[in-house]
């Protein structure tokens, strides 16, 4: 388990009120307070078979009206298979921001809090082809949900590639 605090001051950002309007004079501040259990298991005896699940809470406030301020819990889990010249590695993760202040567009008169699902799904497989080369696609995948619908969409992300090293 491991913990994390950190502070964010902006030069040239400003404060918001509780319906998002920039507050003249003012300058925003963070505040980020982070918790994680993590758990790694190598799952035989030559550990070509890894697993990796994570934990997460995040709790982020700003200095002002807690416009920015939300609440995130976030799970992760990763399983790796490392061969002599393969490696294949396959995760995902499902995370909710919970807003206190801001409000959803949608819900007329009483616009309920703004909440953000987040879900993501990566494959990762890389071939050595020689002590200087290797080839690998990645293929990754991303939904986000919210009752915002500015901030709801879906992204596929596909990738190949070659790459040279020249410290072997």
């Amino acid at each position: 388990m491991s913990g994390a605090r950190r502070w964010r001051n902006y030069d040239a950002r400003e404060r918001r009120n509780s319906v998002g309007r920039e507050i003249a004079g003012t300058e925003l501040k963070i505040s980020e307070q982070e918790v994680q259990t993590r758990i790694d298991v190598a799952w035989d005896k030559a550990k070509q078979w890894k697993s990796t699940t994570r934990a997460i809470l995040l709790h982020y406030r700003d200095n002002g009206s807690g416009y920015f301020n939300y609440r995130e819990t976030r799970v992760e889990h990763e399983v790796e298979w490392d061969g002599e010249r393969w490696l294949v590695r396959v995760g995902g993760s499902a995370g909710r921001q919970d807003y206190g202040v801001q409000k959803s567009d949608e819900g007329g008169l009483t616009p309920p809090p703004r909440i953000k699902d987040e879900y993501t799904a990566e494959l990762y497989v890389e071939r050595t082809l020689s002590p200087r080369w290797l080839a690998f696609a990645k293929y990754s995948w991303e939904r986000n949900r919210s009752n915002d619908p500015f901030a709801t969409y879906r992204v596929n992300e596909g990738l190949l590639g070659i790459r040279w090293s020249w410290e072997k």
